[in-house]
């Protein structure tokens, strides 16, 4: 069973080129996660709005858990 959903919103971890990126699942095959980007984002000389991974390689450079913001009310 696999952990991804279409339109959960995962957060490119610290360090990576997709740091301080939002991605949306937009499909899922039993290897791969293909999403979507907030923003344009540059890897390799490529400007990318989007985006097929593997699912081990998605987890490896994105966390779904809550990116907190300084402005979130407590």
């Amino acid at each position: 069973m696999s952990s991804f959903q279409v339109d959960d919103i995962w957060y490119g971890k610290t360090g990576t080129p997709y740091e301080n990126v939002t991605a949306i699942i937009h499909a899922i095959t039993t290897r791969n996660v293909q999403v979507v980007f907030d923003q344009v984002v540059s890897v390799d000389g490529l400007q990318l709005g989007g985006r097929v991974f593997t699912q081990k390689e998605f987890q490896r450079l994105f966390d779904h858990g809550q990116q907190l913001s300084l402005f979130d009310d407590n």
